[in-house]
């Protein structure tokens, strides 16, 4: 016997509400499986991907920029703000890995461009120094450049500290060398040539790449914690620049040094950065 239209239609009825009501019952635990999943993609993507940096505006040509502190943006983002000459960021920020490029502008309007096209090559999970060196607008050898290298952040061993320096002066003479003598010390006695093992571990450190950035030094805490850092020309017992040096056991800093604003040399003050104290 035929079944009636009607009763057909009923009967599909109940058998899509039923597979209906079973799909829904399977799929609905499903977008909190895939929330979490995304959640998880996104959070290591973060982990992997992002670098950490800080940055030092060391063009010493300020009257070429309104003497005005600089804004530095990433692949067009604003990362770090109102950097005045010699004036470090004050803490590492993330940064995007991979081929990154640096513009900076005149703060706070942003529409003064003081360097642009620079460019470097970041790792996920790695920390750096960025320096911005050489003059605004300036040319060849003295055109802006990016000087940077990943820093160590390693605690040293047991009572000792390291020392890092880098030579972002583009009035430097050709090559310096740097003392770092235990206090008291009135200085370096006699040329980097007869004391290269002791008191004498950087000789000619230029401000051309790769020879601009030392090696870390390690050194052994003294008593009173610091020490006298004495820069001279390149095998030479004239005096360029000094400071004194934080040196407590297990610490790290980067030196830089840097001209002077708007001078034709090396400043008599490096900059000192403290990366792990």
């Amino acid at each position: 016997m035929p079944i009636k239209p009607g009763l057909t239609m009923f009967l599909s009825a109940v058998k899509t509400a039923f597979v209906e009501n079973a799909m829904f019952r399977l799929l609905k635990p499903l977008p909190l499986t895939l929330a979490i999943a995304a959640l998880s993609i996104i959070t290591t993507g973060c982990a992997t991907n992002s670098a950490k940096g800080r940055f030092l505006n060391a063009l010493q040509n300020t009257n070429a920029y309104g003497n005005d502190p600089i804004d530095v943006y990433i692949n067009q983002t604003k990362i770090f703000s109102s950097l005045g000459f010699a004036t470090p960021s004050s803490t590492y920020t993330n940064i995007a890995t991979g081929n990154d490029t640096f513009e900076g502008f005149e703060s706070p309007a942003d529409t003064s461009l003081v360097f642009n096209n620079l460019t470097a090559n970041l790792t996920g999970g790695d920390q750096y120094t960025l320096i911005v060196a050489g003059l605004a607008g300036g040319s060849g050898t003295l055109a802006p450049t990016l000087i940077y290298q990943h820093d160590e952040n390693v605690v040293p061993p047991a009572n000792k500290l390291e020392f890092r320096v880098i030579n972002a002066s583009p009035d430097s003479p050709t090559s310096v060398d740097v003392w770092i003598i235990p206090e008291p010390t009135t200085g370096p006695e006699g040329t980097c040539a007869s004391h290269a093992q002791d008191n004498c571990p950087i000789s000619g450190l230029t401000y051309t790449s790769p020879t601009n950035i030392s090696q870390y030094l390690t050194f052994t805490a003294v008593q009173g914690g610091n020490f006298g850092l004495f820069v001279t020309f390149h095998n030479s017992t004239s005096l360029i620049a000094e400071t004194t040096l934080p040196g407590s056991a297990g610490s790290i800093t980067t030196i830089v040094l840097v001209d002077k604003a708007n001078g034709s040399f090396m400043s008599p003050t490096p900059v000192i950065l403290e990366d792990l104290q």
